[in-house]
C-alpha cells in the first residue's frame, strides 16, 4: 500500500510536469509576439473567456493574458504545486485520523490531484471550493468553460482585496496580478517592504501579455 501510493505521488509529480506549459518572462514587445507563436490555440476559447469577462466585470485581454502565463492556452494543463509532497502527507494524516462516517477517501485513492492547480487559469481545488465550486474532481476544472468561471471568481476577490489595501488605483490591478499568483501573502509582502511584489515577474509577464492582446485586438477592429 505504501509503494502504491508513493507511485500515485511521483506519478501524479510527473504528469503535471508534462503537462504545464508555463511561457517564459518577456518584457518586450517582439518577445511576446514570439511567445504568442506557440499558443496554438489562443482564440479557440474566446467566446467564453468574453462571456465570463462580461459577467464578472473584467477586462477580457486581461483574462487571456493571465491564461497565457498561466497555461499558455492548454486546457489540459496540470502543475503541482509548491509544497505538494507536505501537503500530501499532511491532509493524508488528518484524513485517517476523521471517522470512517466523515472520511473522504479521495484522498487516498488520488493523492496527488488535490494539490495540483488545473486548466486554462491554473486553478487550485481548494480555491474552486471556497467559490461554490461542486465538482466531484479537482480535474473537473480542466473543462474550459469550469475552469475559467472558477478563475475569474477568485481573479474578481483580489480586485476586491487589492482596492481595499490601495488608494493609489494604478496599483491595483498589479496588486489583483500578483495576489491572483500569490495570494493575499504578496500583496502584503509588497505593502511591508515598499519595494516590488515578490512574484513580481509573474505581474510584469501578465502585463506584457494584455498589452498585446489589447494591440491585438486594436488592430482587428482597423
Amino acid at each position: 500500500m505504501r509503494i502504491l501510493r508513493w507511485g500515485l505521488i511521483i506519478a501524479g509529480w510527473s504528469v503535471g510536469r508534462l503537462h504545464t506549459v508555463s511561457p517564459r518572462l518577456t518584457t518586450k514587445s517582439e518577445g511576446v509576439r514570439s511567445m504568442a507563436k506557440k499558443w496554438a490555440r489562443e482564440d479557440e476559447f474566446d467566446e467564453i473567456i468574453r462571456r465570463k469577462a462580461e459577467e464578472h466585470g473584467l477586462t477580457y485581454t486581461l483574462i487571456k493574458g493571465i491564461i497565457a502565463k498561466e497555461s499558455s492556452f492548454n486546457p489540459n494543463a496540470i502543475k503541482p504545486e509548491p509544497g505538494f509532497f507536505k501537503a500530501y502527507f499532511k491532509n493524508l494524516k488528518a484524513q485517517v485520523l476523521r471517522s470512517k462516517s466523515k472520511h473522504d477517501d479521495r484522498w487516498i485513492k488520488y493523492p496527488n490531484i488535490f494539490s495540483c492547480s488545473y486548466g486554462l487559469m491554473q486553478v487550485l481545488y481548494s480555491t474552486a471550493l471556497q467559490f461554490g465550486f461542486t465538482g466531484q474532481y479537482p480535474s473537473d476544472l480542466a473543462d474550459p468553460e469550469t475552469g475559467i468561471e472558477y478563475g475569474c471568481r477568485y481573479l474578481v476577490s483580489r480586485f476586491e482585496y487589492a482596492i481595499t489595501k490601495f488608494e493609489d488605483t494604478d496599483e491595483i490591478k498589479p496588486a489583483a496580478i500578483a495576489g491572483y499568483n500569490g495570494g493575499a501573502g504578496a500583496v502584503k509582502t509588497k505593502i511591508r517592504t515598499g519595494k516590488v511584489y515578490p512574484n513580481q515577474k509573474y505581474v510584469d509577464a501578465v502585463l506584457e501579455y494584455q498589452k498585446y492582446f489589447d494591440e491585438k485586438q486594436e488592430a482587428s477592429r482597423g
